[in-house]
């Protein structure tokens, strides 16, 4: 699966208005300007977008003139256009799998959703999915989501700039034993089943502690 950020964009308040900005699939983009206008932006609203639980948007007149944001991501053949709302409608989603971008989609076209299904419609999307080995109603804390698999992709200035840390957030304890953990599923080096059997493992060594004790 080929997945690369083909537009990303902001509404007005009331929506009426919007600004679209493309990238050139294949090709490294390179966004430059001058100070405070708005880059700083660009990755919190692409966060935002896929599902963060906070929305790190700095304060300033993109988050006090817009109501909603959107990304387009190129999948294979297709698109998948994604719009989130600011301010209290934030958990909900609208999101369509389809052939056109964003300047292009009409009203009736987009899809509703909530912001907690739509991140198992991703799961299930980008592959990262343990519905074939969990069922729905079991506690899943501690499987992965494509939230996850950020971490081996993303390169923030402060990483960058770190000799010692070599991935996103591995600077935090926590984080680091949890990439860890995932770091074989994320190569393909260990399947779902594989995994979810070592979490599990894990689980029940910490309840036999607690009857050891």
């Amino acid at each position: 699966m080929n997945i690369q950020l083909q537009q990303f964009g902001i509404y007005s308040r009331d929506l009426k208005e919007h600004k679209f900005i493309s990238f050139q699939k294949g090709k490294l983009n390179i966004i430059h300007g001058a100070s405070q206008t708005g880059k700083s932006a660009i990755i919190p609203i692409i966060d935002y977008c896929l599902c963060s639980s906070h929305n790190r948007i700095p304060k300033g007149i993109i988050s006090n003139s817009c109501g909603a944001y959107a990304i387009n991501l190129s999948i294979d053949d297709k698109n998948l256009l994604i719009k989130r709302f600011s301010g209290e409608k934030y958990k909900i989603i609208h999101y369509a799998l389809i052939s056109k971008n964003l300047d292009e989609i009409e009203d009736s076209e987009w899809q509703i959703t909530e912001l907690d299904k739509f991140k198992i419609y991703l799961n299930n999307l980008f592959g990262v999915s343990f519905s074939e080995i969990v069922d729905d109603n079991e506690n899943n804390k501690g499987n992965p989501s494509f939230r996850d698999l950020v971490a081996f992709n993303f390169q923030s200035q402060s990483i960058v700039a770190n000799p010692n840390c070599l991935l996103y957030k591995m600077d935090l304890a926590e984080y680091r034993f949890y990439l860890k953990r995932i770091f074989d599923y994320a190569i393909g080096a260990m399947t779902s089943e594989q995994l979810y059997a070592g979490l599990k493992k894990q689980e029940l060594m910490e309840k036999l502690k607690e009857f050891q004790r």
